[in-house]
């Protein structure tokens, strides 16, 4: 029997509900929070580039709590040196993809077994569509590509895959559902995070049903900012269409939500200005 992602805690295969939001939980700390349960499901560990170590880290747990034995998963590193700030446009983010600890394995690096290159580029000025950029194998249903390419958009006003997320007292949208009226004077409050290569969809108008771009482009995930004065409350999270049906690769959900924390660290927690 198949369940629609808005009749579901938690994604098929994963631990990770369709919605959450992610909270602050000490001073270097974030928690996952189940949306339904209000349980913490992981954690993220942020570290700011100090005078030495020139490379900021997010890096995505398999525990839900820091005091809790657990193991990376996913980190994001940022490159904040002299060299990388003249190298405009150029990728500045690398995610490492963790193995299991093993006895052979030394400290949070050494068990890294995969490096992949998220990109970053701007459609023109300062209000135009901000894009990072990066690449995942594809899932077993993608129609035979080898990889697919994934990109986080902050698009050029308001989404409803973004602001909804913001009303925690909605029901939980899903792909497919009808579009609202949407206003292009409202500024983008979040992200979405679009797989571009695969799954294309005919349209019939340009105002397309919700989990989908205006050229027939599938959103998988969104971010959102929170409202203000929720002072805990970092950024809301959903996914969407295969990735909320449990479509994709385990390493998948993993990076979507590791990326995400890293492009509100930059943004947010780091006060930079797009």
């Amino acid at each position: 029997m198949s369940h629609s992602p808005a009749s579901i805690s938690t994604i098929p295969g994963t631990n990770y509900p369709v919605r959450f939001t992610v909270r602050q939980a000490g001073s270097k700390c974030l928690q996952i929070i189940d949306h339904n349960s209000s349980e913490p499901v992981r954690h993220i560990s942020y570290h700011k580039a100090g005078w030495r170590n020139k490379h900021q880290r997010i890096t995505l747990y398999s525990g839900p709590n820091p005091s809790e034995e657990s193991h990376p998963l996913v980190s994001v590193l940022r490159d904040l040196s002299l060299e990388a700030k003249l190298q405009s446009r150029s990728s500045h983010h690398k995610i490492q993809l963790h193995n299991p600890p093993s006895d052979d394995s030394s400290g949070e690096n050494g068990n890294i077994r995969t490096m992949i290159n998220m990109t970053y580029s701007r459609s023109g000025w300062i209000f135009s569509e901000l894009t990072y950029r990066f690449f995942l194998p594809s899932p077993a249903n993608a129609d035979r590509l080898d990889t697919c390419t994934y990109e986080w958009r902050r698009p050029t006003h308001q989404l409803t895959e973004i602001h909804a997320l913001r009303k925690a007292s909605l029901q939980i949208l899903k792909t497919g559902d009808s579009r609202p009226t949407e206003s292009s004077l409202l500024p983008p409050q979040g992200y979405i995070l679009v797989r571009t290569n695969v799954n294309h969809k005919s349209l019939e108008n340009e105002n397309p049903r919700l989990g989908w771009t205006s050229k027939g482009e599938e959103i998988v995930a969104s971010l959102s900012r929170p409202s203000w004065g929720v002072s805990k409350t970092k950024f809301h999270f959903q996914f969407w269409g295969s990735a909320a049906e449990g479509q994709m690769n385990a390493e998948f959900f993993d990076v979507a939500i590791a990326t995400a924390a890293a492009i509100w660290f930059d943004e947010y927690r780091n006060g930079k200005k797009n």
